[in-house]
């Protein structure tokens, strides 16, 4: 995990979080995206 909050294309306030995660397929790739819109945050 690594986060920058100096970025130029964030605001005051933000972070961009990068995650590298191990997963047991595309479905649980989905489920872990899911999880983390839900929580009010952007994934890509």
């Amino acid at each position: 995990m690594e986060h920058d909050r100096t970025a130029e294309r964030l605001e005051f306030g933000q972070a961009s979080v990068g995650i590298v995660a191990e997963t047991r397929g595309f479905d649980h790739v989905s489920a872990i995206l899911t999880a983390i819109r839900s929580g009010g945050f952007e994934a890509l």
